[in-house]
């Protein structure tokens, strides 16, 4: 996903990259994409802003509990849809399918699908109507078109073990821009060759009531202790008002945004703002940070103005500045020690009581850099009682003296994993 960096003439910017200390050594390792297992493929995949996606399954083919690679191969695959939207799916060798309401609380749309051939084709099957959410459903086609917000397996004819493979459709919602106007993107690099010395400390006092380790105690900033690799950049504030850093982007894509990506150390990203930046304590000196942004209550993706698609775990946090330096940081909620170097860990069967949960061991993609964007919004604070208008917002932003890119990367655990 390739973004075009906007300046404001409002900005002076320099970006010098600084180095960042003594490079670790990092072994090479060759990380496949993650492939789709014998019988399914999928038209279209990773395409999510105006997808037209086909996914043809062939259940014969589909490998069960036992013989799944569940490192090299998916056995599920998500497909991000607007309201309005629709995806096909094409299945033969399938005496069944379960299908569920992806979110039970999201009532902005009704999970249904439409059968494209067979007896009961071009009749919506309507949730609450012809199906309950956890139905088992015999097919009476071969193809079915279905809407968002809804989580389907498919099986084989065979008994136990049983081929298998899931197909799920999240709702894909609009985001609204934060306020005031867009000043400048800040690009991030995390190089591969890096040493992580940033370091969180489990510090007692910032544990908060729901025994999460935050940020200098900040809320919705948790964070696992250790030490992380990060990327920062000194932020020069000229002008006093409300300002908001929004990550828009990652490169490599991140495996939330296109499933076919190996893990990466920014997968989990977390953006932080510090008054007076020392990597030797992350606690100390922080302003604002984030580490899901959570836009929307039920949606796990988001579609900005600008057409780029973001995961929820991207971050974004809003913050009154008055004139002075600052520093922004990008890193991992991971310490670099929560994943394998160099290896893969055993493949196991999937466990349906449990879900990854933030600190699990796993395997990344090392040697490869990082790169997250940052957009910076800023609104003056003389005018934020009444708005202003994105024109006089460009005007007044006297705004940022970005310099002094830096910093260090390669990691990353999974949103969620079926393996």
């Amino acid at each position: 996903m390739s973004r075009t960096l906007r300046r404001s003439t409002a900005l002076v910017l320099s970006a010098a990259l600084v180095g960042s200390g003594a490079a670790l050594a990092v072994p090479t390792v060759a990380w496949a994409a993650t492939a789709l297992p014998a019988g399914v493929t999928v038209a279209n995949a990773g395409t999510l802003s105006a997808p037209d996606y086909t996914v043809t399954i062939d259940c014969d083919q589909l490998p069960d509990w036992d013989t799944y690679d569940y490192e090299n191969e998916r056995d599920w695959v998500y497909l991000p849809l607007h309201a309005e939207d629709t995806a096909t799916i094409e299945f033969t060798g399938c005496g069944e399918f379960s299908i569920w309401d992806n979110d039970d609380d999201d009532d902005r749309v009704t999970p249904q699908f439409t059968y494209t051939d067979g007896p009961d084709a071009g009749n919506a099957q309507v949730m609450g109507d012809e199906w309950v959410s956890g139905d088992t459903i015999v097919p009476t086609g071969s193809a079915i078109e279905v809407g968002p917000d809804l989580e389907l397996e498919f099986y084989d004819d065979e008994g136990d073990p049983r081929g298998y493979f899931y197909v799920e459709t999240p709702l894909l919602v609009d985001v609204d821009d934060p306020v005031g106007s867009l000043l400048t993107d800040i690009e991030l690099l995390v190089p591969a060759d890096a040493d992580p010395d940033l370091v969180v400390a489990d510090d007692p006092q910032y544990w908060d009531d729901d025994d999460d380790l935050t940020l200098g105690g900040f809320d919705d900033c948790g964070i696992d202790s250790g030490d992380h690799f990060y990327a920062s950049a000194t932020v020069e504030v000229e002008r006093s008002g409300t300002y908001t850093f929004r990550l828009a982007d990652l490169l490599p894509t991140s495996r939330d945004l296109l499933w076919s990506e190996p893990e990466r150390y920014l997968e989990d990203p977390f953006l932080a703002l510090y008054s007076d930046f020392d990597p030797t304590d992350g606690h100390l000196g922080v302003v604002a940070c984030d580490d899901d942004s959570d836009l929307d209550e039920f949606s796990d993706f988001y579609l900005t103005s600008s057409g780029t698609v973001m995961s929820d775990r991207y971050p974004q946090f809003t913050v009154e500045l008055q004139p002075g330096s600052y520093t922004l940081v990008l890193t991992s909620y991971n310490p670099v020690d929560e994943f394998a170097v160099g290896s893969a860990p055993a493949a196991a069967p999937y466990d349906s009581t449990r879900e990854s949960e933030k600190g699990d061991f796993s395997a990344a993609a090392l040697g490869d850099d990082e790169t997250g964007t940052v957009e910076v919004w800023f609104e003056a604070a003389d005018l934020a009682a009444t708005g202003t208008s994105p024109a006089s917002g460009w005007m007044l932003a006297s705004g940022l003296a970005l310099m002094a890119l830096g910093g260090l990367a390669f990691a990353t655990r999974r949103r969620w994993s079926r393996a």
